[in-house]
């Protein structure tokens, strides 16, 4: 299960696609082969940054009901936590 932020030339974050965000246009669509990643992802994204805690990261992926938060640091995208990374992390 994954997601893959979706950058400009210059590495700055213009939105992430999900393999729901796929699944549900080609739900929505006849085929996959059209769709477009810009149709796709979703524009609206929170992000953290390399000073967050764990705790805040998990706080804003359960207030936004995401699952994946790509790390932000001038601007440019230089990580990506999924809320499985953090439930692994708390188990050991």
């Amino acid at each position: 299960r994954g997601a893959l932020p979706v950058c400009s030339d210059k590495g700055e974050l213009m939105g992430i696609i999900t393999e729901r965000d796929i699944a549900r246009n080609c739900a929505m669509n006849d085929s996959c082969a059209n769709i477009k990643i810009g149709d796709a992802m979703s524009e609206e994204v929170a992000i953290g940054s390399l000073e967050d805690s764990v705790d805040y990261a998990i706080s804003i992926m359960k207030q936004r009901r995401i699952r994946h938060l790509p790390i932000v640091h001038n601007k440019k995208v230089v990580g990506m936590i999924s809320m499985r990374d953090l439930l692994l992390m708390h188990m050991i």
